[in-house]
């Protein structure tokens, strides 16, 4: 299925109405503090407007928008700094979508997320133990799983005859998850323990393309904080005076948030290739996912910082949505491995695409 440009506009357009209208400033505030029914509103909104269906094949209940149509969700849900599981589940359902014929057990997947009949962790932090698969049970310990607080499943790597997926479910006893305690709260980060836990489902490979989508991810959410930090830097320095006039009229300002917009450029162009990249299994689409996230990840930290600034005193006050921002931004920049060794990895995949030209060549 070929997927229009008017189509991901529509669901883009479609996806920040409905988050500027029913997820405000005071309700993200409302998630940082505490409060837990304001990601299960959103889940449920989520739902009923089929974006984590938007993503997935038809055969499983999508819409057949695809990896495309997720990296657009992601953007906007990193726009609003969505809380909750929409992102990992979003992560999930890319990786059914680009899975093809994936067989029974990626087809049940896709069928729960479809209908939020699951809300899954996925890998964030790399280096954090693992698991293996013996005797049709999984057991062990893998840290830097990242979704949200409902979480009730995981889709992990395990270790067994041969690398492989599992989906497992989080029941408190043979799958237990422990929460970090960290500063950004609207995601939650943690530790799955397993003791003979037997897996909901099994997917032959595919543990280096579920990062490949969470670093992707990652690019998305951190591309759409970066426009709302300038969007809100922007509309503050409009209205907030000093000396009788708005401070958007100071000319050091102005050039500063002009920085803020020219370095969003490159960001989204790479987001924009990788995605269609991925979407059509190209051999470097991991490559250029990888310059995505290191370059969208250093500029939104960047735009985060430049925002508590420009906003000056109430820029550090927990009342502003600065601060949320930041930690946001932070934290991505350590979630599909560190900055550097995905800049690292980006190196590595163009120094291939470079060796196998030249041998094509001699």
């Amino acid at each position: 299925m070929t997927v229009q440009d008017s189509d991901l506009n529509l669901v883009a357009d479609n996806a920040r109405k409905v988050l500027s209208e029913a997820f405000a400033s005071r309700d993200l505030h409302r998630h940082f503090d505490g409060d837990e029914t304001v990601a299960r509103r959103l889940w449920s909104l989520s739902t009923e407007m089929g974006w984590i269906a938007a993503i997935l094949p038809e055969r499983v209940g999508g819409l057949g928008l695809g990896v495309t149509a997720g990296a657009r969700l992601l953007r906007e849900f990193g726009r609003f700094a969505v809380p909750g599981e929409l992102c990992s589940s979003a992560v999930a359902a890319m990786f059914v979508a680009s899975a093809g014929e994936g067989g029974a057990a990626a087809d049940g997947i896709g069928e729960a997320l479809a209908t939020g009949a699951i809300r899954p962790f996925v890998p964030g932090r790399t280096g954090g133990g693992s698991l293996a698969l013996e005797g049709g049970a999984v057991s062990g310990t893998v840290a830097g799983l990242i979704g949200g607080r409902d979480g009730d499943t995981a889709l992990v790597p395990v270790s067994g005859e041969g690398p492989m997926l599992a989906l497992l479910r989080i029941d408190g006893r043979a799958a237990a998850f422990t929460a970090d305690d960290i500063w950004d709260r609207t995601r939650t980060i943690g530790t799955l323990t397993c003791r003979d836990a037997e897996p909901e489902a099994i997917l032959e490979g595919g543990g280096g393309t579920l990062r490949t989508f969470t670093r992707l991810a990652v690019a998305a959410d951190c591309v759409g904080m970066h426009e709302m930090s300038l969007e809100r830097t922007v509309d503050y320095a409009r209205s907030r005076e000093q000396f009788g006039r708005p401070i958007g009229s100071f000319q050091a300002l102005k050039h500063r948030m002009a920085e803020m917009r020219i370095a969003l450029e490159v960001p989204i162009r790479l987001l924009d290739h990788a995605a269609t990249l991925c979407a059509s299994g190209a051999n470097d689409a991991a490559t250029w996912v990888a310059l995505a996230r290191s370059q969208a990840s250093d500029a939104s930290i960047h735009a985060a910082e430049e925002e508590t600034l420009l906003h000056g005193g109430v820029g550090y006050t927990w009342d502003f949505d600065c601060h949320i921002r930041l930690k946001r931004a932070m934290l991505n920049a350590s979630l599909g491995g560190r900055t550097s060794d995905v800049r690292d990895d980006a190196f590595g995949g163009l120094m291939a695409s470079a060796r196998r030209v030249a041998e094509a060549e001699a």
